[in-house]
């Protein structure tokens, strides 16, 4: 499941994208087909020039005609709602906060300081052995073991806040497997 991550966020970051190439060449098209759009062409400086002579026959100040497109009519509608606008920059801001997720929660280091070298377990996963361990398996982080090779002179580690993940086995807390059976015995 934790492979799946990266993955998803990389297929949504690919559709955005697709997303918004596809809103440009719209948006282009858009341009070619209706020439009094803001995009300076002769069309354009021709209409603001026959608007400037009209303005300056009702002494007015000169404002040329510029046809927005679409989508910006819309947003522009959209940014008088307050309501929604606030609201849609509420959810940016808590979905770009959400992305940093596993710096908050996590039971893998951010940076590791072992024997004079720097280790990133967040990007990439490293074996037990590598911190003095048996066994050539992902390493774990929270037993004692592998966090008393950390507080040794010379070594550190940096944890989240929260130490736990999504998926964190806690063998050593009060929620462990022999905790709980030891509650189910007492009810039965």
């Amino acid at each position: 499941m934790r492979r799946d991550y990266p993955v998803v966020l990389d297929t949504l970051c690919l559709f955005t994208l697709i997303g918004l190439a596809t809103k440009l060449i719209s948006d282009l098209c858009y341009v070619w087909v209706d020439p009094r759009n803001p995009i300076r062409t002769t069309g354009a400086l021709m209409n603001r020039a026959r608007l400037s002579t009209d303005a300056a026959a009702r002494n007015e100040p000169v404002r040329a005609f510029i046809s927005s497109s679409p989508a910006r009519r819309v947003w522009q509608r959209f940014r008088q709602q307050r309501l929604g606008y606030w609201s849609l920059i509420i959810f940016v801001v808590a979905f770009a906060a959400s992305l940093a997720g596993p710096l908050w929660s996590n039971d893998k280091p951010i940076v590791v300081r072992y024997d004079g070298q720097l280790y990133f377990p967040l990007s990439k996963t490293y074996a037990e052995t590598t911190f003095g361990g048996n066994f050539p398996t992902p390493a774990d982080y929270l037993d004692p073991y592998i966090k008393h090779r950390f507080d040794a002179p010379g070594n550190f580690a940096v944890y989240p806040p929260n130490r736990y993940y999504y998926d964190t086995l806690n063998f050593e807390g009060a929620e462990s497997g022999t905790a709980v059976a030891r509650q189910l015995a007492r009810y039965r």
